[in-house]
């Protein structure tokens, strides 16, 4: 079997338990024409890219099936227009009510995300290391194919591969600039957070920040 019929079995197996809800691989199996087994294998892979999972159903007779469901990371991949919307939100208050009422948006919504990340990052008493790695995963959980690389004691760099706001950076620069003080603000006190490299609208495949220990560096 060819990679592109593979990968288009994959992605209509993706789409089918879009519109249809849940499956068994039998299921699938009739309308894509292809064996039980072929299915299987399909989903065993897309499990691994954590894109479905499945769980077992009893059945009156014989051991359970296995009903096979769309996970969060698979909605993704499906048009999902809310950063155009954010994008002509922020364009319509920066040009209505100027850019201290734009400004003022983002600070109040800058410190909601800040509310949230102290309730998920370990307080000022754990090692940075922790908060830090807290924090990649937060920033994964969003979108932002975050991973986080330890230079040495006092130094890590954080790399978000991905935007998922895209289409609102474009729109609004300013929005990048907010999200250094955010994180510094997460990880707590004795905490520098310098961008090292500009997101995509500046020529750049990511966005990557270096995090540094200011309580044992001596960096100021």
């Amino acid at each position: 079997m060819g990679t592109r019929e593979t990968g288009a079995t994959r992605r209509e197996i993706l789409e089918r338990l879009k519109r249809e809800g849940s499956r068994t691989a039998a299921e699938l199996a009739e309308p894509l024409g292809v064996s039980t087994v072929a299915v299987r294998q399909h989903l065993q892979l897309l499990a691994k890219q954590e894109l479905v999972y499945s769980e077992p159903e009893k059945q009156p007779v014989g051991r359970p099936v296995h009903r096979w469901f769309l996970s969060e990371n698979a909605l993704a991949l499906f048009p999902d227009h809310h950063g155009a919307l954010a994008a002509d939100l922020l364009a319509a208050i920066d040009e209505k009510l100027g850019s201290e009422a734009l400004r003022s948006v983002l600070d109040e919504q800058t410190e909601r995300t800040l509310r949230r990340y102290r309730e998920q990052i370990p307080d000022s008493n754990a090692p940075l290391e922790r908060r830090v790695q807290a924090l990649t995963a937060l920033r994964s959980e969003e979108g932002h194919m975050a991973e986080c690389v330890k230079e040495d004691e006092d130094h890590w760099i954080l790399i978000q591969n991905h935007c998922p706001i895209h289409a609102a950076v474009t729109t609004c620069h300013t929005v990048c600039e907010y999200e250094p003080r955010l994180f510094a603000a997460a990880l707590g006190e004795g905490v520098r957070v310098e961008r090292t490299e500009a997101s995509e609208r500046d020529g750049h495949r990511r966005c990557s920040y270096r995090i540094t220990d200011t309580h044992d560096s001596g960096d100021a």
